[in-house]
């Protein structure tokens, strides 16, 4: 970007900075020999028709502004895909940085630079042109202390394209630090927005530090809309108490309660007596220039007049009379000022009484009565919260008008601490919150390292501070959690006492029993369960039987047929049915060696008939 002209006339020299949606550099007129600074918009914006269409026109307006304390707008133009605006150089430093390397401004020079900016202000608003983006990082500081306040037209076409302090991407825009609460909140501004910005410029300024921080810019806009800011004067104990209350009453969070005009805060600062060469009218500078240019020829006459004894003496007599005179006239203008001050300070009014009214009911009343005030807060067990509980000049006495009051207000009432109950038996930790006027919700769960029956966790946590008794949530441990798995056995065929028995020793709960008909199985006999034989489950799930009402099958018959062993031995044989009527032995007998085996077998639905020789099973044959 360096060495690139735009327009035919204007050089880009070097970068300056980078604001948020511009890039400052330094460039030179090369049409009239200058130097001037060129902001360029960031592409983000410039890619906007919307954005771009209104930040012309705005920077436009801007530059139909003429006064000795706005940076000057010379031009506006688009060129190979960059759009800027030219403006006035200055070479001085920002207010920001200035602050950064002196820390807190005296008190002359920080009352001296806020009202020059809030002379820019008013020329602006008189034109109906709002900044919106006042912060000591457009205050520029030009030759011979004059205070330039820049960079108009970005800030008023980033609020009039319907945005508050964070952008589509949900990016900050613009510096949240100062901004008004109807900004943060993305209300309509007004030229009391400015106001508001410029409070905050002014606490930077008497204190070296901002009002509001945080760890998010989130956090810092939101301290806008609800924080409340230590006093000027809490920070630095050479601001004068009257300074201080301007700049609360600028910062009120209510724009109806701020100062209604820049002229009205500058005003009320002109009125402290701190006044600046910058602030004096041309009429005062007139007059200044007149008695020095009259002392000059007073002096030139002196020496002319020199070598005369007698013209000596007349020229003395007439000069001591001649001041005598001025004196005696300015005598009188100091007296008569005097008086006239000593009338404007010495307007009284009543102090309202404010006992009992929350802060911004408080505040109200005394920003009508033209008071001042100072806020502090002390724990009350009775009053709300931002209530005023004393007031340290009573209401109906009169006083001066804008004498200090001091407000003090309710902050609740103490705070409760929650008893650390972590590790405690559950009986102790029942009897210690209920000892610390606490309740407990206890649940139980299981830990494989704390031991059963003694506290986990608690929420709240110990030693955290309420303010307001609430429940404590307790979990306890119940020890290491069991294995809780199981097989599923197969209770078809089984008798139902039997069958409880076994789903009862495994864990199992018997559900609703089922009842069917059935020609298979006799009655009382199950036929059927809801949960598969030999499938995995956990304890305490449910199972629901299916029992037989009969009648049951009736009697079959197969035969059985089996040769004995011929090696000389007698051998048992045996022979055991398995039917819908469960197990049975229909045969165990001797047989001889050699011996032949052929008989029919009852049996009962289907099943299967297992021959065993000397307990060895030799034969399985399925029935049906």
């Amino acid at each position: 970007m360096i060495g690139k002209v735009f327009n035919n006339r204007y050089e880009i020299k070097e970068k300056l900075g980078a604001g948020g949606t511009a890039l400052v550099y330094m460039g030179r007129d090369t049409l009239l020999g200058r130097l001037v600074t060129i902001k360029i918009l960031r592409e983000e914006y410039a890619q906007d028709p919307q954005f771009v269409a209104r930040f012309r026109h705005e920077a436009q307006a801007v530059a139909s502004l003429s006064h000795n304390n706005i940076v000057s707008v010379y031009d506006v133009g688009y060129e190979d895909t960059y759009h800027y605006i030219v403006m006035e150089y200055v070479e001085g430093p920002n207010l920001k940085e200035y602050i950064k390397e002196k820390g807190p401004l005296p008190i002359e020079q920080a009352v001296d630079v806020t009202v020059q900016i809030l002379n820019a202000l008013e020329h602006a608003h008189n034109h109906g042109v709002i900044h919106r983006d006042i912060k000591s990082h457009n205050i520029l500081f030009g030759k011979e202390g004059v205070v330039k306040v820049t960079d108009f037209g970005i800030a008023m076409a980033i609020s009039d394209m319907g945005q508050n302090y964070l952008d589509r991407s949900g990016n900050v825009v613009g510096s949240v630090q100062y901004m008004s609460p109807e900004q943060v909140q993305g209300l309509p501004v007004s030229e009391k927005s400015d106001i508001y910005s410029t409070g905050v410029v002014l606490y930077e300024m008497l204190t070296g530090k901002l009002p509001y921080t945080g760890k998010t810019p989130v956090d810092v806009a939101m301290q806008h809309v609800k924080g409340e800011a230590l006093p000027p004067h809490r920070m630095n104990r050479e601001v004068p108490m009257e300074l201080s209350f301007i700049v609360q009453r600028a910062m009120r969070k209510s724009p109806d309660i701020r100062y209604a005009s820049a002229a009205e805060m500058r005003a009320s600062l002109l009125k402290l007596g701190l006044d600046a060469p910058h602030n004096k009218t041309g009429e005062e500078k007139s007059i200044a220039e007149r008695n020095s240019h009259g002392r000059n020829n007073t002096r030139n006459r002196g020496r002319n007049s020199r070598g005369n004894p007698k013209n000596i003496i007349d020229y003395r007599v007439k000069w001591i009379i001649i001041a005598l005179v001025i004196i005696l006239i300015f005598t009188g203008i100091y007296s008569m000022f005097t008086i006239f001050r000593a009338l404007a300070r010495g307007e009284e009014v009543t102090v309202p009484n404010v006992l009992g009214s929350t802060k911004e009911v408080a505040i109200a009343e005394l920003d009508k009565n033209n008071l001042g005030y100072t806020l502090d807060w002390r724990s009350d067990n009775q009053a709300a919260k931002d209530t005023v509980i004393s007031q340290n000049i009573a209401g109906g006495q009169v006083v001066k008008k804008d004498r200090v009051v001091g407000l003090v207000l309710s902050s609740g009432p103490d705070p409760l601490v929650v008893p650390n109950i972590t590790g405690l038996l559950k009986r102790e930790a029942e009897v210690t919150l209920n000892n610390n006027m606490f309740t407990g919700s206890f649940s139980e769960v299981y830990d494989d390292e704390v031991p059963a029956g003694r506290v986990i966790s608690q929420n709240p946590v110990g030693n955290t501070e309420v303010l307001d008794k609430v429940i404590v949530s307790v979990l306890v441990s119940k020890g290491p959690e069991e294995d809780l798995s199981i097989t599923v056995p197969d209770l078809r065929g089984k008798e139902l006492t039997k069958a409880r028995e076994e789903i009862k020793e495994i864990g199992l709960l018997e559900g609703e029993l089922k009842k069917e008909d059935s020609n298979d199985y006799y009655a009382g006999v199950v036929i059927a369960q809801s949960l598969e034989a030999n499938s995995e489950s956990t304890k305490g799930s449910q199972i629901v039987l299916t029992v037989s009402n009969g009648p049951g099958p009736s009697a079959k018959t197969a035969l059985v047929s089996y040769t004995i062993p011929n090696d000389g031995n007698t051998h048992t044989l045996r022979i055991v049915v398995d039917d819908n009527t469960g197990s049975h032995e229909e045969y165990n007998q001797q047989m001889a060696t050699g011996s032949k085996f052929s008989e029919y077998v009852n049996f009962y639905g289907t099943g299967e008939i297992t021959v065993y020789v000397d307990g060895n099973v030799v034969s399985v044959q399925p029935v049906s």
